[in-house]
């Protein structure tokens, strides 16, 4: 046969309407307020007001010891003060196992423990004398210390006290209740001040990694504009002998050579040094944009023309579709005509052989120039990445058959320029179309070619105009810091 244990029961306490209204109250005062000192001293007046105590004292733990941290607003609180001779602060018990003070006790044994010797509760802190002396004048006969107990954790005690004499076992689930609240919201109020304190340290971090960087952005500034100088000089020196070894006569293709190559040089210092301002000026937010009527048209071709004889030198086909008759963008003609020589002449270096075809469409209020080219392409894994500062292809994709393939496409194409960039093109180029109010996309396939395809906001009557973008001079609102209003 089967059998059943006995039912265990489980003692539920109940409360009156008036210690559900109590509990209530108490509650919404505790946690209303994540300051701890105004937390406490709210506590300590409700329970002493709402149960009509003589008085009561907070105590937390700091170490080995058990600090007094605020005492009811009463004048019988201040007649205890004066007897002591000391402010509440100055109250301390030493936590030790062998204590004979009843609020210690309490602590150890996370407990609560009562009695009607007001010296059981003082003892360690004021004299047998004085505890007799507050007994007469308090008129306190009888007291409880109530642990306040987070995740078995002693926090602190509750002290109360009363004229009447006799116990508080009919109230002690009510304080048990209330001193469980006060460790929640002791333990929040403290998690708040971490978490404040952590916030005023990012935000200093982020004032000196500001300062850090506008520091940088001036160096950076400065730099670029002290090899402005000499790049000018060179390349005005350079096209000075250029004509001047033309007019003579004499043909040397060695010289020929190095001449070319160092034009190619300079035109290439020159174009990292104007990416290295540009990055800058879009970090600090000081880049100057000058929107109008564009045609896309004209700017394609002019794109195309500047970049012809880099393309004739790889045999690289440079091939123009225009879908429409009339492709006018708003946008800033001079940065706009930028990232298109930009995209076109990366198309050409990361193609071995082929075309690179450009392409401009409607769709809807969007005109689309397109570049495309039939290279290397570009990793899947590497796609997400692009137009970020400084990020080159392969250099953290995470996929290594793409890494593996693209590495041998550039291995058996000889000419090709191989990756020696900053990464710097591309972040200027997405961040300037992004400013224009448009968007870069990229497709592309390893070995078969890549499309960087320029969405712009078509030119409908908008007026020219001048934009700078506005920075906020309150560094915590730029930062994301915002303080809520109580």
């Amino acid at each position: 046969m089967f059998g059943f244990g006995k039912k265990k029961t489980v003692s539920v306490k109940k409360y009156s309407l008036d210690e559900l209204e109590i509990i209530s109250y108490l509650s919404s005062k505790i946690l209303s307020t994540l300051d701890n000192e105004a937390l406490i001293q709210e506590s300590i007046n409700n329970l002493v007001a709402k149960y009509k105590l003589l008085g009561g004292i907070i105590l937390l733990r700091e170490g080995n010891y058990l600090v007094a941290k605020t005492i009811s607003s009463s004048p019988i609180a201040n007649n205890f003060l004066k007897i002591i001779g000391a402010p509440i602060d100055a109250l301390k018990l030493p936590i030790a196992k062998d204590s004979d003070n009843y609020i210690v006790k309490s602590i150890n044994i996370k407990k609560v423990v009562q009695g009607s010797n007001l010296a059981d509760f003082t003892r360690g802190v004021i004299s047998e004398n004085l505890a007799i002396a507050a007994k007469r004048v308090t008129r306190s006969n009888y007291c409880i210390s109530i642990p306040i107990v987070n995740k078995k954790e002693a926090l602190g005690a509750i002290y109360l006290t009363k004229t009447v004499n006799e116990n508080f076992n009919r109230d002690i689930p009510i304080f048990q209740l209330f001193a469980d609240q006060v460790g929640i919201a002791l333990v929040n109020a403290q998690l708040y001040e971490n978490e404040q304190k952590q916030v005023e340290e990012l935000k200093s971090k982020n004032i000196e990694l500001q300062a850090l960087r506008r520091r940088e952005q001036d160096m950076m500034d400065i730099m670029g504009h002290e090899l402005r100088t000499p790049l000018s000089i060179i390349r005005i020196s350079l096209g000075l002998l250029q004509e001047k070894y033309s007019k003579v006569g004499f043909k040397d293709t060695s010289c020929d050579a190095y001449m070319g190559r160092m034009k190619e040089a300079l035109d290439r210092e020159a174009r990292l040094l104007e990416a290295m301002l540009n990055s800058t000026k879009l970090e600090s937010e000081k880049m100057e944009l000058h929107f109008e009527k564009v045609n896309m048209d004209n700017l394609v071709k002019d794109a195309m023309l500047a970049m012809s004889n880099k393309a004739q030198k790889k045999n690289i086909q440079l091939i123009y579709n225009p879908h429409i008759s009339s492709p006018f963008v708003y946008a800033d003609p001079v940065r706009l005509a930028e990232v298109v020589d930009n995209l076109v002449l990366n198309a050409i270096k990361y193609t071995e052989k082929g075309a690179v075809t450009i392409s401009v469409t409607k769709e809807d209020d969007t005109i689309i120039t397109s570049i495309s080219d039939t290279g290397i392409g570009i990793p899947k894994a590497d796609i997400k990445h692009l137009g970020e500062k400084f990020y080159r292809v392969g250099q953290y994709s995470d996929n290594q058959k793409d890494r593996v393939k693209r590495k041998k496409l550039e291995d058996t194409q000889i000419t090709l320029v191989k990756p020696g960039g900053t990464g710097l093109g591309l972040y200027v180029s997405f961040n300037l179309i992004k400013l224009m109010g448009g968007k870069i996309s990229v497709s592309s396939s390893l070995g078969k070619g890549s499309t960087f395809s320029i969405s712009l906001p078509v030119y409908a009557n908008q007026p020219d105009t001048h934009s700078k973008k506005k920075v906020d001079k309150n560094l915590f609102k730029r930062l994301g810091f915002t303080r809520k209003k109580s």
